[in-house]
């Protein structure tokens, strides 16, 4: 698709409201009002102790998201968590309070996420639960809070590392890449409202995690400096293997018959019902044993597409086998992550994007099909996108939104 005049003069001015120079830090003064949304882990603990280091008046406030801990793939211990951040305040000398969202988690982000497995696709179900908990309900009862009991401005302060600032001169609010590019999370932060950013500030934004750790430790925070980094329901992730495939059996509903394995236009193998098809991802291993010492099945296989209706999961051979990749895809329910560009609709714009989390950013032709429709065309061939995960774009260093992966046009179909 050519680019038109108006679109490369689009381009132009939409780079150029992005350069370092157009922005300045998103920031609270002096006598505003800061919240930090505290987990117990170093990330948030530390952002608290930055503010109150620089003096502002800081409030911690804890949510608990999950209503029967027992049940949760990670233990997700929210009343050990709850103690931390309690003692984390104390040492602060700062006040804390708690809130409860389990039944916000379950309607608006384990549901939905429960539908999409059982419809073969691969959620991101943190990337909904910052967009409709954290970002969401707790903004909203912060919000309500304020009203009637802050005079003044008032913040809400993440322990994420990403980087919010202010156009200079539209004064709008964008998200950007932070320092540390390794620890970057603004893919899971890629769908919050404006709103939301509008009053969200990133004290990480310039550390990295390693001296996060160090300078906590320094301050004495040691032992959650030193603890492992807990990924609560939030997270909810296939990453967590057979336990996590174990806390879904309890939620998801399972067909009697087997599942078929093909490969190429052959049924070479099945696995039982109560597997779940759900539970297998494109671009993973199949896990069926298959006869190495006979040369149609001789080497590794992988998931290349899941078939719900007819119960059957399709691999191919080879980490880097061309079902395997895709030049094009297209995303729905695409949200703008702070302020909307206008005009964008059926115009290809050189963007960048990410495909999944600590992956460099990709370069990319992205067009707008609708408000809500986004097709991408990647420059370099992407491996294992997967239907249901979260995309997010991005122009030089400004996240501009995400969407979930609607199809994807393999780089080669079978005959």
């Amino acid at each position: 698709m050519r680019v038109s005049l108006f679109l490369q003069k689009q381009i132009i001015e939409c780079s150029k409201a992005f350069q370092p120079h157009s922005t300045r830090l998103q920031w609270p003064k002096s006598q505003d009002k800061v919240f930090v949304a505290m987990s117990g882990g170093v990330d948030s603990s530390f952002s608290a102790y930055l503010l109150k280091s620089q003096g502002y008046n800081v409030e911690g406030v804890f949510m608990r998201n999950w209503l029967d801990e027992d049940s949760a793939p990670s233990g997700c211990p929210a009343e050990r968590d709850w103690a931390t951040v309690q003692k984390v305040c104390k040492k602060l000398n700062i006040s804390c309070r708690r809130f409860n969202f389990e039944k916000e988690y379950w309607n608006l982000v384990f549901e939905p996420s429960l539908d999409l497995y059982e419809n073969g696709l691969t959620p991101n179900p943190d990337v909904s639960c910052n967009r409709q908990v954290k970002f969401g309900a707790l903004f909203d009862a912060l919000k309500k809070h304020c009203e009637n009991n802050v005079k003044g401005d008032w913040w809400l302060a993440s322990g994420h590392y990403a980087k919010s600032v202010v156009n200079i001169e539209t004064n709008e609010s964008h998200m950007c890449i932070p320092t540390d590019k390794r620890k970057d999370q603004t893919l899971f932060l890629c769908t919050i409202r404006k709103e939301a950013l509008e009053k969200t500030i990133f004290p990480l934004h310039n550390w990295t995690k390693e001296n996060v750790k160090k300078q906590a430790s320094s301050a004495g925070f040691k032992e959650i400096a030193e603890k492992q980094e807990s990924q609560g329901l939030c997270f909810v992730s296939p990453n967590v293997g057979r336990k996590f495939r174990k806390f879904l059996q309890r939620y998801l509903n399972f067909s009697d018959r087997p599942i078929k394995v093909i490969a190429g236009k052959n049924v070479v193998g099945e696995f039982s019902g109560n597997h779940g098809i759900w539970s297998l991802t494109v671009g993973e291993r199949c896990g069926l044993s298959l006869p190495q010492a006979q040369s149609e099945y001789f080497g590794r296989w992988y998931v290349w597409k899941k078939d719900i209706k007819n119960n059957a999961l399709y691999i191919c051979r080879g980490t880097n086998n061309e079902l395997l990749m895709s030049k094009c895809i297209y995303l729905k329910d695409w949200k703008w992550c702070g302020t909307k560009l206008q005009n964008l609709e059926k115009s290809a714009l050189s963007c960048f994007v990410r495909v999944r989390h600590q992956q460099p950013l990709q370069p990319a032709k992205v067009t707008w099909r609708n408000p809500e429709s986004v097709k991408i065309h990647f420059q370099d061939k992407q491996r294992a996108v997967t239907p249901g995960q979260v995309i997010a774009v991005y122009v030089n260093d400004v996240c501009l939104g995400g969407g979930m992966v609607d199809t994807v046009e393999p780089e080669k179909d079978f005959d």
